[in-house]
Order: C-alpha cells, then structure tokens, then sequence
C-alpha cells in the first residue's frame, strides 16, 4: 500500500488496521491482527479519513489484482492453445477458462463505469435544469 497524505495523517495502529482489513478475512481477525479492538474498528471504519484511505488502498489492492490476472491470462491463453493442439489437458482447460472469464467480467465492471458516470451526470443536469424551472415559491 502506497504511503500519501490520506495515509500520512492515521495513526501507526490505523496504518496496522488498514493493512489488516486487506488481508484478513474478517473484521473480528483485522483487529486482533492489528492489535485494536473490535469496536475501535468499527468506529474507524465510519471515520471519513480512514474510509477514505481504506477505499483506497482497496482500489490500489483491486488494480494490483486486474494487472497480475491480465499477465496470468496470456498463459490461459497459451493453455488453450497447448489444449488444442496437444488433446486431453482437461485441467489447463478448466484454469484457462477461470482466469479468462475473471479478466473479461473486470474488463466489463472497468467499461460500464464510465457509462454509468455519464448516466449519473446526466440526471444531475436534469435535476438541476428541473429545479431552476420551479417558481422561487416552490424551491
């Protein structure tokens, strides 16, 4: 995780907490990895500073993942082809196809966002445009 200034501000117990959250799979195992209290957690969680660093050190963890199974599906695809070409290799099939269909459905999440931006940003406009229409007695 990359240290800047949302981090810079939390304490070393938050820093311990935040890499915890990563990596542990619970909220009950986050805290005694990071040495804190379950509620102490929680209440973080609910801070702005350390939901905000949270977030994103989970968006830098996700894009960490996104390049490392984009390397992996080159050798998927290379699996595939060994599977054509050299017959029964059942299993290189089956992980060929987890890895592809793991990049593909990022690779979907990755372009409906912008649509969904664009989507968002035209019913503000709306809004707004619908709000300044009203007669001040209404506003």
């Amino acid at each position: 995780m990359a240290e800047n200034g949302k981090n810079d501000a939390l304490s070393p117990s938050q820093r311990r907490a935040l890499s915890a959250l990563l990596e542990e799979r619970d909220m009950r195992s986050a805290a005694a990895a990071a040495g804190v209290g379950e509620r102490t957690l929680h209440r973080w969680i609910r801070e702005e500073q350390f939901s905000a660093a949270l977030q994103q050190a989970q968006d830098e963890l996700f894009s960490q993942v996104l390049r490392r199974l984009s390397h992996a599906s080159s050798q998927a695809l290379d699996a595939l082809e060994r599977a054509l070409r050299e017959g029964d290799t059942s299993q290189q099939v089956r992980a060929a196809d987890i890895i592809l269909g793991k990049l593909l459905k990022a690779r979907e999440l990755l372009e409906l966002e912008p649509r969904l931006r664009t989507l968002e940003n035209r019913i503000t406009v709306e809004y707004v445009n619908d709000w300044r229409s009203l007669p001040e007695e209404q506003k």
